[in-house]
């Protein structure tokens, strides 16, 4: 279990970096165009990390653990991009059906990158997991 805790923490800082990566430079300018209405000026830094420790912890729940217990790195990659789909399908289409002028673009691209930072940490974990500890 101390392994599982260990992988946790050693993906937690990946996954942090990997979605400041596409939400603070790659997508930056295109979440902007189409949210800049809606966005706070600053963030709330308190809800940041709480953010990525329980949705890392879902994804460990629902992804990396039944992999890494089955030695399966293909189930983990699925589970992984299937919770990625579930959680950001829920938050976008939410935002699709109550927020005025939502663009579909924006969700389908926020799919797409909750499925894509799911696998890609779930790919880390497994990895960490099996050949760094």
């Amino acid at each position: 279990m101390l392994k599982i805790i260990y992988t946790y923490l050693l993906t937690l800082p990946i996954i942090f970096i990997f979605d400041m990566l596409w939400v603070g430079v790659f997508a930056k300018d295109y979440y902007y165009k189409h949210m800049s209405p809606l966005m706070k000026i600053e963030f709330n830094w308190l809800v940041v990390p709480i953010y990525y420790l329980l949705f890392l912890s879902g994804l460990f729940i629902f992804a990396i653990y039944p992999g890494v217990i089955e030695t399966d790195m293909k189930k983990t990659l699925i589970y992984a991009a299937l919770f990625g789909f579930f959680c950001y399908m829920t938050y976008d289409l939410t935002n699709l059906s109550v927020v005025k002028d939502w663009p579909i673009a924006m969700s389908i691209i926020d799919i797409l990158w909750g499925m894509t930072l799911s696998t890609f940490s779930a790919w880390v974990a497994y990895r960490i997991y099996f050949y760094i500890l």
